[in-house]
């Protein structure tokens, strides 16, 4: 996974030591991390991005500069949440898949997820009403 901020493109590293660094970054489980993002300030987002796009031990005092003058916040926050999929399902296209249908999640998220990820949505059978469903002494209350 990539991120472009300008003329500079970094790569996001998506393995199991990306996300114990996060980790100790925020003092957190992944897990509470993740559940978090929606309300995470701009500099956390910066920040998981610059440990994803670092080794440890690397510095680069130009990164957050480059995503200043040239993302903007959507920029950031699709970014991240890429990245937060991909943290939780690796692998190949096929390999995320089969992933995918195990996680216990409904299936309506599981296409958010297929979407962001570049995936195929899969479609969602809607049970259709019936005169018998319909029926008003069917119907609670």
């Amino acid at each position: 996974m990539f991120i472009k901020a300008g003329e500079k493109q970094y790569e996001l590293n998506t393995k199991l030591g990306t996300a114990k660094r996060i980790e100790g970054k925020f003092k957190l489980p992944i897990t509470k991390i993740f559940e978090n993002i929606e309300t995470a300030h701009i500099s956390e987002l910066m920040d998981i991005l610059y440990i994803s796009a670092h080794a440890p031990g690397v510095t680069d005092p130009d990164f957050f500069a480059a995503l200043d003058d040239n993302l903007d916040y959507t920029d950031i926050m699709s970014t991240v949440q890429e990245f937060v999929l991909r943290i939780l399902f690796s692998g190949d296209d096929d390999a995320i898949a089969r992933k995918l249908e195990k996680y216990p999640v409904p299936e309506d998220v599981k296409n958010q997820f297929r979407e962001i990820l570049g995936l195929p949505v899969v479609k969602i059978e809607k049970p259709i009403a019936t005169t018998e469903s319909l029926n008003p002494e069917n119907l609670p209350g």
